[in-house]
């Protein structure tokens, strides 16, 4: 599945010179020779974490962990990295190394925040391993290690999606379209998000600046935002074509991340099964799905109960029917517009089911639910009152419990030829198996919830491949990459 005889590739800020800058540092020859790569790996994995994880853009602070970086650098190496970068004003973290003794020590918490200061926030390019050292013979096993480590389901789920391929020119070529016409004419759900995250780098910043420690942290332009996206989706694009993402499955939740559940949704559509291209491939996912496991909770709650509160019946009503959201949208009094109407989905998630109870409350949204459901109100009050983050992990593991470990693990042992594979709360395969696939779907959520949900219509991942389309792509790239050029050519000229 891996090739450990390619040569690695990190990328890096245009901008630096790994070995100039260790040379300036007066480090030897030796020194420099067996640990460039550990450098170059540092500056790849924020650049990826800040990528490939939906979670995070460039100029965000990036958790890393400090106990895996040990284990892939070595405690003495994590910590020369951290000073001379820092030292050389090229990253910032969010965390204060303390000194003891003339030595930098790692203090704070388990995963740090780094950043690369904005001077290095530049495009970033690609460069080979400098040595087939054991450090980078390490690398190229840890792909293999990694699998052999994994459970059954996130296993399997690795190689069925090794059969995935994805047409990467046509893929490029609509993410320079799509980069092209948000730049001339601005996209108001852009700026709306834009805005959004420039409030939480402007809350951050303070909160840093309050604490005494110094940051280059600024809010972003929109073009500046978009330019990101950019380098974003076509690293995502990248990283798909050479198989460099591997699934993982986290230990909260338990949900699974792979390249379909982080990358950019606009993608999907040039994805192609490798052994048949023209198959196609569809998702059935479950109504309302998050609010829709609050219900196991809820369930709980009245155990041994003979009536539950009318509200709180309601709410189960709307969800397994997959009308919550429509039904709290109307009663907000807001006609249904596509776009808006996805975006209030996350806003009412987020400040009902993810926020602190003291942030989330007085928003319109909370208003809105704690009216209609007041007993539903008091249970998720309840289940955050201590660690609001932890509602949202409970939840998460009765969608994984009904979907990987129940829907998808069943598929894997009784169909072990078929693709299938995972979006956290929905299930992927081919067009011919999309009733089996409800049935499982509905009979492994009614199991792990108690009640029996609504599952969405069988929705298209991919795009047959039409060459006529492939071109039509291509040719709007090169016009628009011509006119651009034409227009930097007459302001040169001029």
């Amino acid at each position: 599945m891996f090739n450990t005889d390619e040569q690695l590739q990190f990328c890096i800020p245009s901008n630096v010179n790994v070995r100039q800058l260790l040379v300036d540092a007066g480090k030897n020859v030796r020194y420099i020779n067996c640990n460039i790569d550990k450098y170059h790996w540092f500056f790849n994995a924020l650049f990826v974490r800040s990528t490939l994880n939906k979670k995070y853009q460039q100029g965000d602070y990036i958790p890393m962990n400090t106990e895996l970086m040990v284990s892939v650098l070595g405690a003495r190496y994590v910590a020369d990295i951290k000073k001379l970068l820092s030292d050389a004003g090229i990253i910032e973290t969010n965390e204060v190394l303390t000194t003891e003794g003339g030595k930098h020590n790692l203090r704070g918490r388990e995963s740090i925040g780094y950043r690369l200061t904005e001077a290095y926030q530049v495009r970033h390019v690609k460069v080979l391993e400098d040595s087939d050292s054991t450090f980078i013979q390490n690398l190229k096993q840890g792909p293999s290690n990694a699998i052999k480590n994994m459970d059954f389901v996130t296993r399997t789920s690795t190689y069925h999606l090794n059969d995935l391929g994805i047409y990467k020119d046509d893929a490029d070529a609509y993410i320079e379209s799509w980069y092209a016409q948000n730049l001339a004419v601005e996209n108001p759900l852009l700026k709306k998000e834009l805005d959004k995250d420039n409030r939480k780098r402007t809350k951050e910043a303070n909160r840093l600046k309050k604490a005494g420690k110094p940051t280059t942290l600024k809010t972003k332009t929109y073009k500046e935002m978009l330019e990101d996206k950019r380098q974003a989706y076509l690293q995502q694009v990248d990283a798909i074509y050479r198989k460099a993402w591997l699934p993982m499955r986290d230990n909260k939740g338990r949900r699974l991340h792979t390249f379909i559940s982080n990358m950019w949704k606009g993608l999907r559509q040039f994805l192609y099964y490798k052994p048949n291209p023209s198959l196609q491939l569809v998702g059935l996912d479950c109504s309302n799905s998050q609010p829709f496991t609050l219900v196991k909770i809820i369930l709980d709650y009245f155990e041994g109960i003979d009536e539950m509160p009318a509200d709180a019946e309601h709410y189960i009503h709307l969800v397994s029917s997959g009308e919550l959201y429509k039904y709290l949208w109307l009663e907000m009094g807001r006609c249904i517009a596509e776009a808006e109407f996805q975006a209030f989905k996350t806003d009412l998630f987020a400040l009902v089911f993810y926020s602190s109870n003291q942030s989330g409350y007085f928003s319109r949204e909370a208003e809105t639910f704690r009216q209609r459901f007041p007993t539903v109100y008091q249970i998720i009050m309840s289940e955050k009152k201590y660690q609001y983050q932890q509602l949202s992990v409970e939840m998460q593991r009765v969608e994984t419990e009904a979907v990987l470990d129940g829907a998808l693990t069943y598929l894997f042992q009784k169909h072990p030829d078929t693709f299938f594979a995972s979006i956290h709360d929905s299930v992927l395969c081919p067009d011919f198996m999309q009733e089996e696939v409800r049935e499982v779907m509905l009979a492994y959520y009614t199991k792990v919830v108690g009640v029996t949900p609504h599952i969405k219509p069988a929705e298209n991942i991919n795009t047959l491949k039409n060459d006529n389309q492939g071109d039509e792509l291509r040719r709007l790239y090169v016009a628009w990459f011509s006119s651009i050029l034409k227009d930097e050519l007459m302001a040169n000229a001029a």
